[in-house]
């Protein structure tokens, strides 16, 4: 239903898009609606293989990242949590 905006953390722009509207009255014949959804996208660079890298060791690569965060990726999850704390929902 629209874009909400962007935000930056720490590695990336955020999409922040409405997903989900409520009508909460009408002005002038104007539909007025209110938030009732919103979702993130990150808008990330496309990260470059090594192509003499096999697709097994692209996978243990990336299990690996996953379960070993950075202390960098642990901050941005941290204030992913904290900005999704954010009742946009509220008139």
């Amino acid at each position: 239903y629209g874009i909400l905006g962007f935000v930056r953390f720490l590695d990336c722009y955020y999409l922040n898009l409405i997903t989900q509207r409520r009508k909460v009255g009408s002005i002038g014949g104007n539909s007025i609606y209110g938030i009732k959804a919103t979702e993130m996208f990150p808008i990330k660079p496309a990260q470059d293989h090594v192509g003499d890298e096999s697709w097994g060791k692209q996978v243990v690569g990336a299990v690996n990242r996953r379960l070993n965060p950075t202390q960098r990726e642990i901050a941005e999850q941290r204030y992913m949590v904290l900005f999704q704390i954010i009742d946009l929902t509220k008139d």
